[in-house]
């Protein structure tokens, strides 16, 4: 027996969708208003995930310029068939479209566009058929639909035509499809991505419907578990391993006192099936940590980023927000430039920060930098929600060092001291505190601090994503980084 712990993918990695091929096992969660955007994972084991790319990663594939907050691609589904690995998403700002590749290492191909309204879709193959489900709205609320598509061209061949409208929650969405035994099984999320997130289940012997609700549902919830480390568990998608055993991966929050800034982060459960042929996670609640038969062993080791900028591409754990910015940074003589694009971090636009996700409530951030900016401009490192709530340690263009705190229109400026060349300054935190220091003659120096409840989903406009860590800048000039460094403790 081997014991794993969930998240399994940790950070701001929602709505996870999964697929095999052979002994391979691939993942895509949601990215919103970041870019490249959806992230792409490969295992062996199910817990232990490599990013290995991303899907969208240039211009003629996605536009999320100006997008707001919690804005761009939403709740993607991947699936194998027949050789070609499908990627079907939407870009809220545009609509829903379909990507794909028959070598992940080539990259996905230009989208191909569906003329169908709503979120959440998710592709079903049979019988050299394709048909779409996806969530859609109206005065009711919400509904599940279906429809069948030309795979190549996209056109809609038969409907859409409503199947579900859930199993008596809120907010049904994340509709996907299985066949097994003779049934067809939808999976949907109910609740609403919040405390109240569910997973339900109907099936049907035909694919359109009429569709029985389980007698069990909610098959897993934390809805009433208030003091579990998991909460908010919803938006599954299941797969068999290949020694006949079955797992849903989906999405949950790791709340402190009631609010949580990690983002909504990918967790795996056991299914089992019952006498009746229902799939059940045990107990109908999600654990943080299981034990488990399984061949490939387990390592899940503390993440730990330490770039010295030798590469010259960036790590696929880095991104940028709304633009990929390839005109506003380079990675020469081994470090890392940002020129400033007059833009900051309060834009709705595209700032200069380069970052990664916080994965864990005891972390730090560090980097050494130095400067050539223009009046009025400034760079350093930030923690990072949306562009209303971010806080930074940097250097202005006077040479300063300083802490800057922005919770919505609450704005705080604290000079520190002036610094000459290169400094080295850090955030570390742990679920109550950021820290923010600089060392100086091999003295580390604590500056300030902020409440992590400052950064929080339940406080910010970003209601979907995570906190970021990473470097930046703001006005215009440049700044030349010497190293990232981004620890689990």
């Amino acid at each position: 027996m081997q014991e794993y712990h969930n998240p399994v993918i940790k950070g701001f990695h929602p709505d996870p969708s999964i697929c095999k091929k052979g002994k391979d096992f691939y993942l895509v969660t949601s990215s919103f208003e970041y870019l490249p955007a959806v992230p792409l994972f490969h295992s062996r084991n199910l817990v232990d995930w490599q990013q290995i790319g991303h899907c969208l990663t240039r211009d003629s594939q996605i536009d999320i310029h100006k997008t707001p907050n919690s804005g761009g691609i939403f709740a993607p589904t991947i699936r194998y068939h027949e050789g070609i690995f499908y990627l079907i998403t939407t870009n809220i700002s545009k609509g829903n479209f379909i990507v794909r590749t028959n070598d992940l290492t080539q990259g996905f191909s230009e989208p191909i566009w569906l003329d169908i309204k709503g979120i959440d879709p998710s592709l079903y193959f049979e019988n050299n058929k394709v048909y779409v489900q996806n969530a859609c709205f109206d005065q009711q609320g919400s509904f599940i639909q279906q429809c069948e598509i030309d795979i190549n061209t996209g056109t809609i061949i038969n409907g859409p035509i409503e199947i579900s409208r859930g199993c008596g929650g809120r907010d049904v969405e994340a509709p996907h499809i299985y066949k097994h035994n003779g049934w067809y099984y939808l999976f949907c999320a109910e609740g609403g991505t919040r405390e109240g997130h569910m997973v339900t289940i109907q099936r049907s012997h035909n694919l359109y419907g009429p569709f029985e609700k389980c007698p069990n549902n909610p098959i897993v919830s934390q809805r009433d578990y208030g003091k579990a480390l998991l909460q908010s568990v919803g938006h599954a998608d299941l797969v068999e391993d290949n020694d006949n055993n079955w797992w849903i991966v989906a999405l949950a929050t790791r709340p402190y006192k009631h609010r949580h800034h990690l983002g909504r982060e990918t967790i795996l459960l056991p299914i089992t099936w019952s006498k009746d042929g229902w799939p059940m996670v045990a107990g109908k609640q999600a654990k943080d940590s299981y034990k488990i038969q399984i061949k490939e062993p387990i390592y899940q080791p503390k993440k730990i980023i330490h770039d010295t900028f030798k590469k010259t591409k960036l790590d696929y754990e880095y991104n940028t927000i709304r633009s990929f910015l390839s005109d506003y940074y380079e990675i020469k003589n081994q470090q890392l430039v940002l020129y400033g694009n007059k833009q900051t971090l309060n834009t709705h636009k595209s700032p200069v920060f380069i970052g990664v996700r916080q994965t864990e409530k005891e972390c730090y951030f560090e980097t050494q930098l130095s400067i050539s900016l223009k009046p009025s401009s400034s760079a350093g490192l930030t923690i990072i929600m949306d562009c209303c709530h971010h806080m930074e340690i940097g250097i202005t263009s006077q040479n300063e060092l300083y802490v800057k705190k922005t919770v919505a229109d609450l704005v705080n400026i604290n000079i520190i001291e002036k610094v000459i060349g290169k400094i080295i300054i850090g955030i570390e935190t742990n679920q109550e505190y950021y820290q923010f220091y600089y060392q100086k003659d091999n003295q580390k120096y604590k500056v300030d601090q902020t409440y992590v409840k400052h950064l929080c989903t339940e406080t910010c406009f970003s209601a979907f994503c995570g906190v970021y860590g990473g470097m930046f800048i703001e006005g215009e000039g440049k700044a030349v980084f010497d190293y990232f460094h981004y620890q689990e403790k």
